[in-house]
Order: C-alpha cells, then structure tokens, then sequence
C-alpha cells in the first residue's frame, strides 16, 4: 500500500474535486454541483474541520469533516424535530456535528476510515459530537459502534425524503 498522510485542512477549494467525487462514488447521491456547493457552504460553519487522507501522490483517499452544531443551522433543526427534550440538552449542547466520512471504495476495510474519525474527533473541544447514518450502511454502523457511538434514535426519516436513518452520538 501506498504512503498514507492525514492533512488536516480548512481550504474549502484543495482536495474539494477529488473530494465530491468520493463521496458520489460512496453514497450515489446527488449531483457533482449540489455536493459541491454543499460541501463550500459546510466549511463556512463556525468549528468547521476537515481531514483529508492522500497518497505520496497527492491523490485523496478518503475524508471526513464537519463543523459545530448550532439550533440555527438546517440540519440541527431536523436532529432537534426527531429527538426528545431530554436528548436535545444531552447531545446538541456544546456539539460537534460529524456530518462526512467517505473513502475511496478500494481503501475500504484498511482501517483508514478509522484513522480519519479520530483524526477529526481528537482535537474538538465540544462535549459531544453526533451523526447520521443510513439504516441500511451495516459497516459504517460498526465502525461508530467500536468507536464508542451510541445509537439515540433508529429508523428515522430526518430529512423527510423516505431514507431511513439512525443518529448516533458520543461523548467526547
């Protein structure tokens, strides 16, 4: 295999073609501009992070990023509408919203995806942090599972578009 580095980055524009890429590649959802612009307008977000893992070629092989949760963001707002009072102040206070992790399908089952979730979650300071996964993503659920996420809700719609999806949380 090839040498692996971690970059962590705050460029909205390096990486960012090889990036939407990945992340169709992964998920076979939405299109290059609507990922690309979602992508830019995710690294404007206070506490916006985002670790990139590239080869001794520059080539990107995975990511992950996201940013601090806030009630007057889009997606905390959907969180919030699926989640009870109780788990609202015990997991959107003081969060880190863990919105992307992709790797390139031929680095899959290397220990890459884990190395990027740490290397994203290692230096937060929020109490926190929480997710969103696919119901159907079985090894995405493990990864977060041996990584000390614990599932708040199952079997959710939050974006009301008829995907199934669990939020997961963990205390860092």
């Amino acid at each position: 295999m090839e040498t692996i580095e971690l970059v962590e980055t705050f460029s909205d524009e390096e990486y960012l073609e090889q990036m939407v890429e990945i992340f169709l590649n992964v998920h076979n959802i939405g299109d290059r501009t609507s990922v690309e612009e979602r992508f830019r307008r995710h690294s404007t977000y206070p506490g916006f992070r985002r670790s990139v893992a590239i080869d001794d070629e520059n080539k990107v092989l995975g990511f992950v990023y996201g940013y601090t949760s806030l009630p007057e963001q889009f997606y905390n707002g959907k969180l919030r509408a699926q989640m009870t009072y109780e788990q609202v102040e015990k997991w959107l206070s003081n969060c880190f919203e863990f919105v992307e992790l992709a790797v390139d399908p031929y680095y899959h089952r290397n220990g890459l995806g884990s190395k990027l979730h740490d290397s994203i979650l290692e230096k937060t300071t929020h109490k926190t942090s929480i997710l969103t996964t696919g119901a159907e993503m079985a090894a995405a659920q493990a990864l977060y599972k041996r990584k000390g996420w614990e599932t708040i809700q199952t079997d959710v719609d939050v974006l009301g578009a008829g995907k199934r999806q669990l939020i997961m949380g963990k205390k860092l």
